[in-house]
């Protein structure tokens, strides 16, 4: 499994189309689209990975712990069972867009300067590169596009993820115009 980062042009591009497209901007803050590569509907979908954060935990009575969902939106990630100390972050599913060659490339994790930010990512690879972890990954992105492209009623599908058919439509234009 490689990771990739997607052209920072490119994301401005789709976000401008569907404003629930990740930016690289947030609060002041330049956050990498860093990112894993499943092919659905003829495209190349690139599925964000996203550190911990602190909407992932919950206070139980004074002991933190690591939110659950049943949504297919969304895949934690594990160095083992699942607790605090062994969650390593999340693929957002519904943030995954269509990318066209040319605006990505292989993020060479070895180069990364932050080394508490280097470690984490290796970490999510060596675990999400099991074989149960590659099939999880690819049905739950079938999953989630088939469901958008239904017009699934669930809330999370309707509000929280992308309109990947108007993406695909975005990036046919774009390799239009810039011949990628």
């Amino acid at each position: 499994m490689k990771l990739y980062e997607i052209d920072r042009d490119y994301m401005d591009y789709l976000h401008k189309i569907d404003s629930k497209v990740l930016t690289h901007n947030v609060d002041k803050h330049q956050r990498k689209f860093i990112a894993i590569k499943v092919k659905l509907n003829g495209y190349q979908y690139f599925v964000p990975l996203s550190s911990p954060d602190f909407r992932d935990y919950y206070d139980d009575h004074g002991i933190k712990k690591v939110q659950f969902t049943r949504v297919p939106t969304i895949k934690r990630i594990f160095n083992g069972n699942p607790t605090v100390e062994s969650y390593l972050g999340k693929l957002l599913f519904n943030n995954m867009v269509p990318v066209p060659k040319g605006s990505y490339y292989e993020f060479n994790i070895f180069l990364e300067k932050d080394q508490k930010y280097k470690r984490l990512l290796i970490d999510q690879v060596r675990v999400l590169r099991s074989k149960k972890n590659q099939e999880d990954i690819l049905k739950r992105a079938q999953v989630v596009y088939k469901l958008k492209s239904r017009n699934s009623s669930y809330s999370y599908i309707q509000y929280a993820t992308v309109d990947f058919s108007l993406l695909e439509k975005a990036c046919d234009k774009y390799i239009e115009k810039y011949g990628c």
